[in-house]
């Protein structure tokens, strides 16, 4: 199984950054949206450790598996879209004396920028997965319902036309946006003489 897991010291890296961050409403959102991150990274080593489960195991078992495969792969795709939103919604925010500092929403502004395309693509399944009596009301085909929840070569698909990466590459590309933040936010409180690693 090769998943991406939690490292010491990037969570001690993580730690000092906020130690280091003046900005009480940054300190939230950060907080916010690591524990995203989080969530999305225990979810796709669930999803990973489950699906591999899954083949070695009883036909009870492999039920029971399927169900965790089935839920870690839809709270990867919520804790994504959440990641989404918290990056749209702070780069949108005001600066100045008493909100964010400008430098920190230039950044984040400039991040969702790039990666919202990336992010966008978990829309979709994710309204399938938390709106599907509303948002699905009158768009699937007859019949089409019965191809909800499949997972095919690392992709969830959520209903037909709604799919999203669920696969080690797409940990990997949500961390290192994780990673350019983080990173991004040092040099902003170095250069503010408010952080040292």
């Amino acid at each position: 199984m090769s998943t991406v897991s939690f490292d010491r010291d990037d969570l001690d890296k993580f730690d000092a950054l906020c130690d280091a961050i003046c900005s009480t409403k940054l300190l939230v959102w950060l907080g916010l949206l690591e524990d995203d991150f989080d969530s999305a990274r225990i979810a796709h080593e669930g999803y990973l450790r489950a699906a591999e489960e899954r083949m070695a195991t009883s036909a009870t078992a492999r039920c029971i598996q399927r169900k965790h495969v089935f839920h870690n792969a839809r709270t990867f795709v919520c804790a994504i879209r959440r990641i989404g939103r918290l990056l749209q919604a702070f780069s949108s925010l005001s600066t100045g004396p008493g909100d964010l500092p400008a430098s920190a929403v230039g950044l984040v502004r400039s991040i969702w920028k790039k990666k919202k395309s990336f992010l966008e693509t978990y829309v979709g399944p994710r309204n399938v997965i938390e709106h599907v009596d509303g948002e699905m009301r009158g768009k699937p085909s007859a019949g089409s319902l019965f191809v909800v929840n499949n997972i095919e070569h690392g992709r969830y698909e959520a209903a037909p036309g709604e799919q999203a990466d669920i696969s080690r590459d797409a940990m990997v590309r949500v961390l290192a946006i994780r990673d350019e933040i983080l990173t991004g936010l040092w040099a902003i409180a170095e250069a503010e003489g408010k952080g040292s690693r």
